[in-house]
This record gives structure tokens, sequence and C-alpha cells, in this order.
């Protein structure tokens, strides 16, 4: 068990946990013991002061939101409401369901209040299913990190991102480069992506693996985001985006909960930084070892 009773008055029986994410500590409290899954317990810290503090409560009731849904997602089991210039997502059992919990987020405080009723404990019975909950594309977001949907490589002891929609093959790509390249992968679906104190941008592993299998705790320089399109089997091209363009491809891959203004904003200047500095490449290529050595080449031109 990952998690330890907090004696030190801020809540005396509570279970507290922290977690070093992208660089960037954050502190998970609860009012119950839950289970520690493989993925979590792999960015599981005992040390570093916490960025972002999360707290689960039990609720007896819950106060139903008067302001609308602004989520644009009617199909969705969370319904998101403004408060006092704060947003606060609603948890339904199943679409348009009953309502079983409330997160309250507040940015400038570095907190989130995550509130729930006794029956539902079952929802956050270990931490993967918190993780799920707590939102952390809004967090992060606020801790100046992107997320991106992409497949994260280590080779020669840098960092490549495989990115695209649904289907293209990222986690593909990125096994041809641990078969033909001796790459390390790193992370099959959710990469966090951020410039470190040095001003090095950094691509992370992370816990949100999705199923992939791969969620390793370690971090590389980012040293280029390639962009996979489809094409024809003999079709075979890379060229490098630059500006509004690889701006574009990266915002487009980006988790981001669009209705979160500031987390929009957030993300879009971490991600205008970021294609300054980093090569964002588009690849036509079929999945075979042509993809590896052209790239290869680009990026190591003497090998």
């Amino acid at each position: 068990m990952y998690l330890h009773r907090d004696r030190d008055g801020r809540g005396k029986g509570n279970m507290v946990g922290h977690y070093c994410v992208a660089g960037r500590v954050l502190e998970i409290r609860a009012d119950f013991e839950n289970e520690e899954t493989e993925e979590t317990e792999r960015f599981r810290t005992r040390g570093g002061k916490p960025r972002f503090r999360i707290c689960f409560e039990k609720a007896e009731a819950l106060e139903r939101p008067e302001t609308p849904d602004i989520s644009m997602d009617p199909d969705s089991m969370v319904s998101v409401h403004m408060e006092k210039g704060e947003p606060v997502q609603i948890f339904h059992e199943g679409i348009c369901g009953e309502m079983f919990a409330r997160a309250e987020l507040n940015y400038k405080a570095g907190y989130e209040r995550i509130r729930y009723l006794k029956r539902e404990t079952g929802q956050f019975e270990n931490m993967r299913q918190c993780f799920r909950w707590i939102g952390i594309e809004n967090i992060y977001a606020g801790l100046e990190t992107v997320i991106l949907h992409a497949a994260l490589v280590e080779a020669a002891g840098w960092g490549i991102l495989f990115m695209g929609p649904s289907g293209v093959g990222k986690s593909t790509r990125a096994d041809l480069w641990k078969r033909y390249a001796g790459a390390d992968i790193i992370n099959g679906d959710r990469v966090f992506v951020n410039r470190d104190p040095d001003g090095v941008w950094k691509a992370y592993g992370s816990p949100c693996a999705g199923s992939s299998g791969y969620y390793v705790n370690r971090q590389a320089p980012a040293q280029a985001v390639v962009v996979i399109v489809r094409g024809g089997d003999d079709e075979v091209s890379l060229r490098q985006l630059k500006g509004a363009a690889a701006f574009r491809e990266i915002y487009k891959n980006t988790a981001l909960r669009r209705w979160n203004a500031y987390a929009a904003e957030a993300v879009s200047l971490v991600i205008a930084g970021m294609v300054r500095e980093v090569p964002v490449y588009e690849m036509i290529s079929p999945p075979d070892i042509r993809a590896v050595e052209l790239l290869r080449k680009e990026l190591w031109s003497d090998g």
C-alpha cells in the first residue's frame, strides 16, 4: 500500500500519497484506503514539495450547480459548470445519470477538492481510477506542461515523439525503433512535455498509458516530434513543419478539455515555446524499416 497515515494535523486519519509526474509532485489525500496499481506505483515519490494537491472527501449530499453545462459533450459522464469563475466538474453514473461526485478546481490555490457520495467509494478503489477522475489534463495545464496523444521512445539519449490520430500507428513506429534502432519505449499513449528549470525541453513517461502497456518513469530531452500521416505503400517523405503549421499539429494532438479557457491559453503558451525550439516533422512512410532509416538520417546525419 502506497499511502500513509497523515499525522501532521492537517486532517488526521487521512491517507496521503505523493507522485512525481513530469517533474511536478502531486499530493493526493483521501478519507478511504485504496489499492496502488502498477502504473501509479512507478511514479510514487517521497521527496519534493507538492505543486498541486487533490483531496477526496465523502459527502452525505452534493449540491447541484445552477449554471449550465459548458462541457460541449452531451454524451459524456462528466458535465462542467462555472461557479465563481472556477470550473466545477460533476460526475454521473452513465450518460445523464445520477450525480455521484463533484470536483472543484482552484488554480490559484493549486488545489482540487473531490467530494463523493459514500455509496460510491468503489469508483475510487484503486489509484488508476483516482487518476482517471482528477482531470490530470486540467491540472497539468496549470503546471506549464502539455500532454500529447503520442508514443515516446528514447534513442541515443534523446526523446522522439510519434504523434497522430488514433489508429495511425504511433505504437507501431515506437516498436520499429525498438526493433531496428535499439530504442527504449517509455510511453505509448500520453506523453508529458515541459521545459525544465535549465531551459531544456523534456518528454516524460506517465502513468496514463492507455492500452499500450508502456508507462516507464523516465524522461529524455525532446529531440523531435514526428506527425505520422497515412500514405501509399511506396510513398516515403519527411518534411519539417514550422511556425503555425507546427503549432496546429501539436495543439490538435493535445489532451485538453476545450471548455477550459484557462487551460487552453496556458497550453497554447507552452506549445508556442516548444515549436520554436523542438523540431516538428511530418512523415509519410509505410510502417517498416524505411521509416526508421529516413528519420534516423535526418536526426543523425553522421550515422
